[in-house]
C-alpha cells in the first residue's frame, strides 16, 4: 500500500509538472522553462527568455523572485565596501546567487543560507561560472531558514546582508523586517560589523504599498541600528539601507579610496552588466521619526496591511527619501 501511494504521489508530481510546463511553453513562446523541481518548501522553477542572456527568471511557487540586476549586486558590494575588511559575511537567501557571487570576489569567508533546497540546485542555469562559484573554497551554502540560522549560530560577522524574496509583505518574508529580527542580527554583527538591509518602494510592487509603510520600515531599521544611512537602488525600485552599532564611513572620498585597495574580481563583478561610477555611492543619514509605528513580531504590520491598504486614497509622503 505503502508503495502504491508513493508512486500515485511521484506520478501527480510529474502530471503536473508537465501540465505547468505545456501551459508555460503554449502560452508564452518567447520563454522556456528549463527547471521545474518540486521540493519540501516549495515548487522552484527557472524560465529563460529566449535569445537575452539577461531575461531569467527565478520563481518559487509560481511567484517571481528576481531577475539579473545590479541592484542585487550591491546588496553584497554596498557593505562590503562600506566595512574596510569584510574577512567573515553572511548572505540571508540565495536567489539566484547574485549576492552571494558578488560577495565572494572579495576573496574573505561568506556563508549563504537558504530555505528552498532547490534554489541552490538551479544556480547552475543562470551562471556559466557556477561550479566555479560552488567550488569557492572559503564559501558555505547551508539550507535553512534564515532567521533561525542567525538564532542558533556562535559566529559573528562583519557583514550581513539580505536579499529578501519579493512580495515582501507575505507571510514568512515579515519575519526578515520585525524589530526582533534586526536586534537578532546586530547581536551576531562583530565590532564594526555593517547590516545591509533592502526596502522596495510602493512603485515596485515588491510588497511595500504605500509610503507610510515603507516610512515605518525605515524607523524600524532606525530604532535597532545607531549609526545608519540609505542609498536608492541602482534601478531606483528601493532602498538599500546600512546599520551599525560604530560609526561607519560613507563618503565619496572614502569610496575612492576604497576601491584602490580591492581586488580586481570586485570591480569585475560590480561592473558585469552596468558601468556603476564612483558618483553613485552617496550614502545620506538615515533620519529617525520616534512617533512612527515600528513592525515587530508581535504587531506584523507589514504582512496585516489589508485596512491600511483600503484607507489610502493616494499614496503618502516620503519625509525620509532622498532621490
Amino acid at each position: 500500500m505503502l508503495s502504491l501511494t508513493l508512486l500515485g504521489i511521484s506520478l501527480f508530481h510529474t502530471t503536473e509538472n508537465s501540465r505547468f510546463v505545456s501551459r508555460i511553453n503554449q502560452s508564452n513562446p518567447i520563454w522556456q522553462v528549463i527547471y521545474h523541481q518540486p521540493g519540501l518548501q516549495g515548487i522552484t522553477t527557472v524560465l529563460k527568455l529566449r535569445d537575452r542572456p539577461l531575461g531569467d527568471i527565478l520563481l518559487v511557487n509560481g511567484k517571481g523572485m528576481t531577475v539579473k540586476a545590479t541592484d542585487t549586486k550591491m546588496m553584497a558590494h554596498l557593505p562590503m565596501l562600506v566595512h574596510p575588511n569584510p574577512l567573515n559575511s553572511l548572505v540571508i537567501c540565495f536567489g539566484m546567487g547574485t549576492t552571494y557571487r558578488s560577495a565572494i570576489s572579495y576573496g574573505g569567508q561568506v556563508t549563504v543560507v537558504e530555505l528552498v533546497k532547490e534554489v541552490f540546485d538551479a544556480f547552475d542555469y543562470f551562471y556559466a561560472d557556477a561550479k566555479y562559484v560552488r567550488a569557492y573554497p572559503k564559501g558555505h551554502m547551508i539550507v535553512n531558514d534564515g532567521r533561525n540560522f542567525l538564532k542558533l549560530t556562535k559566529e559573528h560577522f562583519d557583514v550581513i546582508t539580505v536579499d529578501p524574496p519579493p512580495p515582501i509583505d507575505a507571510a514568512g518574508v515579515t519575519h526578515l523586517y520585525s524589530k526582533e529580527f534586526l536586534e537578532l542580527a546586530r547581536d551576531r554583527l562583530a565590532e564594526g560589523g555593517i547590516m545591509a538591509h533592502w526596502i522596495p518602494f510602493p512603485s515596485s510592487s515588491g510588497g511595500v504599498n504605500d509610503w507610510n509603510t515603507f516610512n515605518m520600515l525605515l524607523a524600524t531599521f532606525a530604532e535597532v541600528y545607531p549609526y545608519r544611512m540609505q542609498l536608492p537602488g541602482w534601478h531606483k525600485i528601493g532602498m538599500h539601507l546600512l546599520g551599525s552599532m560604530q560609526p561607519f564611513q560613507g563618503s565619496e572620498d572614502y569610496f575612492q579610496q576604497r576601491f584602490a585597495t580591492v581586488p580586481i574580481t570586485v570591480t569585475n563583478d560590480l561592473n558585469e552588466w552596468d558601468q556603476v561610477p564612483l558618483s553613485y555611492f552617496k550614502l545620506k543619514p538615515l533620519e529617525s521619526d520616534n512617533q512612527m509605528l515600528l513592525n515587530t513580531d508581535d504587531h506584523p504590520y507589514l504582512e496585516f496591511n489589508l485596512l491600511r491598504m483600503l484607507q489610502t486614497s493616494a499614496p503618502k509622503s516620503y519625509p525620509f527619501v532622498y532621490w
